[in-house]
Order: C-alpha cells, then structure tokens, then sequence
C-alpha cells in the first residue's frame, strides 16, 4: 500500500511539473514556409497540371523533394525536371535511395502528370538576381 501511495504521488508531482513547464501556446503562429503546399498549389487550371501536383503530394514525392521540387537536404532537386526519358527511367529505375515506381504501380500516364506539374512550377531567382546576394541592399 505504500509503495502504491509513493508511485501515486510520484505520478501527481510529475503531472503538475509537466504542466508548469509546457511551451505557452502560440498565440500568432508563424506563416507557411514558403515551400509549403499552399504556395505550391499550380496557378495553371490546367487538369493535367492540377493532377500532377495531386499526385505528387498524394503519393509523397513532397516529403524528399519538397512541395516544389526544390529538394531537401541531400535529396534532389527534381524542378525544372530531367528530360522526360530520363525522368521515366529514374522512376522505374532509380539510382539513389529511392522507392521504384513500376509502371504497375505509376503508371506512364501518371508520371506525365507529374512531369507536367513540375514543369508547371515557377522558376526560382537566380543568384545574380538577388541584390542581397550580389552585395546590393534589398527592396
């Protein structure tokens, strides 16, 4: 029975240590990253662009590649895309760690969609393009 009342204090006294110490909530979260899908979204109403992307978030490509296929980490970058041929092949046969996605399983007619999504994706500001970078002051 001590032993009982020892491990029910113990349980008590942590909960209300856990309690004083959590994080605050955050009243203004901060705003999407800007690699988010919500920025990713494809402007184009084009339905073979919109399935593209709904793929490529559906199936996950995202979660290595990131939302716009900037890549992430040592994951590359797959926006603009390779040619489409060499796009298909790393799919089917990839070189890296990476799932393979047979025709059973992506079939050609989705992996164009994807490719289309990715071609669909702005391209980003060269690094000459960016006053910061070339020692200007920003606007």
């Amino acid at each position: 029975m001590k032993a009982l009342n020892i491990a029910l204090a113990a349980a008590v006294i942590g909960a209300a240590a856990t309690a004083a110490f959590a994080a605050p909530a955050v009243k203004n979260p901060p705003a999407a990253p800007v690699d988010s899908p919500v920025l990713a979204a494809p402007a184009s109403k084009d339905p073979q662009i919109q399935r593209g992307f709904k793929l490529y978030t559906d199936t996950g490509c995202w979660q290595c590649h990131g939302y716009q296929g900037a890549g992430s980490g040592n994951m590359p970058r797959v926006s603009p895309p390779l040619p489409m041929a060499a796009f298909t092949h790393q799919l089917r046969e990839p070189r890296r760690v990476m799932p393979i996605y047979t025709a059973k399983v992506m079939p050609d007619q989705d992996v164009a969609a994807i490719y289309a999504y990715l071609q669909s994706v702005p391209k980003g500001k060269t690094a000459a393009e960016i006053p910061m970078l070339q020692g200007q002051p920003g606007n």
